[in-house]
C-alpha cells in the first residue's frame, strides 16, 4: 500500500478520536460570539486573544512538530494562532509531507484528501490544546502578488471558488474554535478581487452558517476600511510601531458594534525593536482591542531554527501580558475607583535629556505638545498605564496600592509618590498599576 494512502488512513482514524477528546476539554470556552464590542466565550466571559502569527503552521510542520509548537505556546500563555489553510509560497504549496492542496495547475478544484486530512489533524491539535484559530481559507497576498492566491483566484470562476468554500465549510463545520479571516494583507477593491473573496465566503457560510468572520486589509487600514460588508462581524486593526496607539483608539471610537482584534503590527526580527513589539502589544490591550496577535519572522515562516525563536524577548513579553491580564480578569468586582495618572509633560521631557542621544529640540517639542496621552485602561480592581520611556506623573493616591511592572520580565517594583509626584524606575518602558482589588502589587514578580 503506498505510504501516502497509509498516512491518510491513519489520519482519518485519528481525527474523530482527537476531536472527541479535544471537544470535551474545550467546549466550556467555544464557540465564541460577539456582544457589541466584546468577544465573549460560551460562558459569557470576555475572551482576550493572546495570539501568535503562525501563518504557515499547516504547511510547514509535521503533526508531531505542530503538537510541540502548540504545547510550548500554550505553556507560555498563548491562546490563539493565526494560520493559513493553504499557502502558495512560504513552505508551500505542498505541506510537510509533500501533499499539494490541489492538483498542479488546477487551483481550488479537486481538493486533496491527504492534504486536508493533515490540515484537520493540526486543527484537532489546536482544539485539543484549547486554542482559538484565526483561519485564512484563501490568503490574497500583499498587492495581490505571488505571496498569496490573488492571481489564481482572479483566474478562477466564482462558482468554482464557491464550491471550494463549500468543501472547506463542510470539512471544518465541526470546529467550534474558528474565526474565518478573509482577504489577506490587501485591499481587494483596486484589484477587483472582492467578488472572489465573497465567493469563498458564500460557500463557507452555506455549510457552516453563523460563524465569526473578519478580514485582513493592508497596513494601517482596518478590516472595516476595506471589507465593510454585511458578513463582517469582527473588525481587525493592522498597524505598525509608530501608529498603533492612534489606530487602535480610532477603531475604538468608530467601530462600536463589533469587537476589534489587533491582527498585525511589526513582527519581531522584521523592521522592529523590542520596544516596538511591546508598545504595539500594550497599546492594543489597553486601548480596548479584544486581543493582540504577536509575530516573529522565524515562527510565522517556521524556518529551520524556529524552535530557537520560541523563547525570545517578544514572546516573554506576551507571557507577562497574559499573566498580568489574567490577574486583573480574575477580580470579579466592578472597576476600581482609582484616580487617573496624569503625565507631567515638562518634567518628563527634561528627565529624558539624561538618555543618550535624546536631543534638546525633541525634549522641547514633547514638553510643549498639547497631547500627552499614554495607553491606559480601567479594569476590574485596577488601573493599568503603559509608558514607553522615562516618565513623570502627577498622582495623588486615595487608598490604592501602587507599583510598577516590568513588561519584559514581570518583576514588580513598589511605586511611592512624593508629594503627588511619581517617576518610572528608569528609562525603559514600564506598566504603572494603581489597584484596590487585583492583588498585583503584593509580590515581587507576576
Amino acid at each position: 500500500m503506498p505510504s501516502a494512502v497509509v498516512r491518510l488512513l491513519v489520519l482519518l482514524v485519528a481525527v474523530p478520536v482527537l476531536s472527541q477528546w479535544a471537544g470535551a476539554a474545550s467546549t466550556d470556552r467555544f464557540p465564541l460570539r460577539t456582544d457589541g464590542a466584546r468577544l465573549v466565550d460560551a460562558r459569557g466571559n470576555d475572551f482576550r486573544i493572546v495570539g501568535d502569527a503562525a501563518w504557515t503552521l499547516i504547511v510547514a510542520l509535521s503533526v508531531e512538530e505542530a503538537d510541540a509548537y502548540l504545547s510550548a505556546r500554550k505553556a507560555a500563555g498563548f491562546n490563539t494562532v493565526l494560520v493559513e489553510l493553504i499557502e502558495p509560497q512560504f513552505a508551500g504549496p505542498a505541506n510537510h509531507y509533500g501533499d499539494l492542496p490541489f492538483p498542479a495547475g488546477k487551483e481550488f478544484t479537486s481538493p486533496s484528501p491527504e492534504y486536508f486530512a493533515h490540515a484537520t489533524a493540526v486543527l484537532d491539535l489546536a482544539l485539543q490544546h484549547g486554542f482559538l484559530v484565526l483561519l485564512s481559507p484563501a490568503y490574497l497576498g500583499y498587492q495581490c502578488g505571488k505571496n498569496g492566491w490573488c492571481q489564481q483566484m482572479l483566474r478562477t470562476p466564482d462558482p468554482v471558488l464557491e464550491d471550494y468554500g463549500r468543501y472547506v465549510g463542510r470539512l471544518l463545520a465541526r470546529y467550534p474554535n474558528l474565526v474565518w479571516v478573509h482577504g489577506g494583507d490587501v485591499d481587494p477593491a483596486p484589484y477587483n478581487a472582492m467578488g472572489k473573496v465573497e465567493a469563498v465566503y458564500r460557500g463557507i457560510d452555506a455549510e457552516a452558517p453563523g460563524g465569526l468572520h473578519t478580514a485582513h486589509c493592508s497596513r494601517n487600514f482596518s478590516a472595516i476600511d476595506c471589507y465593510d460588508r454585511p458578513w463582517l462581524n469582527v473588525n481587525t486593526t493592522y498597524s505598525d510601531c509608530e501608529q498603533t496607539y492612534a489606530r487602535v483608539a480610532r477603531d475604538q471610537g468608530r467601530v462600536t458594534g463589533m469587537p476589534s482584534i489587533y491582527i498585525e503590527g511589526r513582527y519581531e526580527e522584521e523592521k522592529s525593536t523590542p520596544l516596538c513589539v511591546r508598545s504595539q502589544m500594550w497599546s492594543s490591550y489597553l486601548g480596548g482591542s479584544a486581543g493582540h496577535v504577536f509575530g516573529n519572522k522565524r515562527i510565522w515562516r517556521f524556518e529551520d531554527d524556529w524552535r530557537d525563536a520560541m523563547d525570545t524577548e517578544g514572546a516573554r513579553a506576551m507571557t507577562v501580558a497574559a499573566k498580568l491580564l489574567d490577574r486583573v480578569a480574575a477580580v470579579k468586582a466592578g472597576p476600581a475607583a482609582v484616580a487617573p495618572a496624569t503625565q507631567n509633560a515638562w518634567s518628563t521631557a527634561w528627565a529624558r535629556l539624561l538618555e543618550p542621544g535624546y536631543p534638546l529640540e525633541l525634549a522641547w517639542a514633547a514638553a510643549t505638545s498639547r497631547s500627552q496621552d499614554v495607553p491606559a485602561a480601567q479594569a476590574p480592581g485596577a488601573r493599568l498605564t503603559y509608558v514607553a520611556h522615562l516618565s513623570n506623573f502627577n498622582y495623588r493616591t486615595s487608598g490604592e496600592t501602587l507599583c510598577w511592572v516590568d513588561p519584559r520580565s514581570g518583576a514588580i517594583v513598589p511605586a511611592v509618590p512624593s508629594d503627588g509626584a511619581l517617576q518610572s524606575p528608569d528609562g525603559q518602558d514600564w506598566l504603572f498599576v494603581a489597584e484596590k482589588a487585583a492583588g498585583i502589587c503584593a509580590g515581587r514578580t507576576l
